[in-house]
């Protein structure tokens, strides 16, 4: 509690996009308890996070996605927290042009946001189908198609996965390549 009282909560999470690896897990490690201890400053995590997710950085998108993941799959009240911080927009927009790693961390995140949660599952369904570019009537089947799969997925990580990797074969495809 000093350390946000001090405002260092900012600072703390900046250790993520550190270039030190050995700063990385201390940081993350704090971050998860301070979360866990005083759920006042999820919020304020969650926003500094989401933040991080539009690094150019591949491995600050990892570590953010990642402690997204962990806040909200440790913590029952984060989840809410988390999505009106803003986090499933950039999200999956790393879903959509991340690398390979920095796509498997954001999968894991918008894995846990979504389990159980209509609305999210709209959310980053919308998102995703967002991401081919076409019409609005294509669009809305497509993304009823995608929330019926998320609806009735017993491993909504896997479902997300499939997701995105059909999503991105379909814009290829429009590409032409």
């Amino acid at each position: 509690d000093a350390i946000a009282k001090a405002g260092g909560l900012p600072s703390l999470c900046q250790l993520l996009d550190d270039t030190a690896p050995e700063a990385h897990a201390i940081a993350a490690e704090a971050l998860a308890r301070m979360a866990r201890d005083r759920p006042a400053h999820q919020t304020p995590i969650a926003k500094k996070l989401v933040s991080l997710l539009s690094s150019h950085s591949e491995g600050t998108q990892c570590r953010a996605a990642n402690a997204l993941k962990d806040l909200a799959a440790n913590n029952e009240s984060a989840t809410v927290r988390i999505v009106n911080a803003g986090a499933i927009s950039p999200l999956v927009s790393v879903l959509g042009k991340g690398s390979a790693k920095a796509n498997d961390e954001a999968v894991g995140a918008v894995s846990v946001l979504a389990k159980d949660d209509l609305n999210n599952q709209l959310a980053i369904a919308t998102g995703l189908v967002a991401l081919l570019g076409v019409s609005e009537d294509d669009a809305k089947e497509i993304i009823h198609e995608v929330v019926a799969r998320f609806a009735s997925a017993k491993d909504m990580h896997v479902a997300i996965h499939d997701a995105v990797r059909e999503l991105r074969v379909i814009r290829a495809f429009r590409m032409g390549g």
